[in-house]
């Protein structure tokens, strides 16, 4: 780890399906954060499951339509 570069950790990318009724739909994507220190890339590799566990929840509740727009993609 470099002092002039970010720490950032990345998670393996996943497949959501999204809350759609009419139609099935799914989102592919890549989690990559960034941290502030070591200590916090050290905190978020022990938790790296409980986070990947809280992405797929909340895009499992969204509709395509939440998220195709660039304010759903935000």
């Amino acid at each position: 780890v470099f002092a002039d570069k970010p720490i950032v950790y990345s998670l393996e990318p996943f497949t959501v399906n999204l809350s759609n009724q009419e139609e099935e739909k799914i989102v592919q994507l890549e989690v990559n954060l960034e941290m502030l220190d070591e200590r916090s890339y050290e905190e978020i590799v022990g938790k790296s499951a409980m986070v990947r566990d809280t992405v797929v929840r909340i895009l499992s509740e969204k509709k395509y339509q939440d998220i195709a727009s660039i304010q759903g993609k935000l």
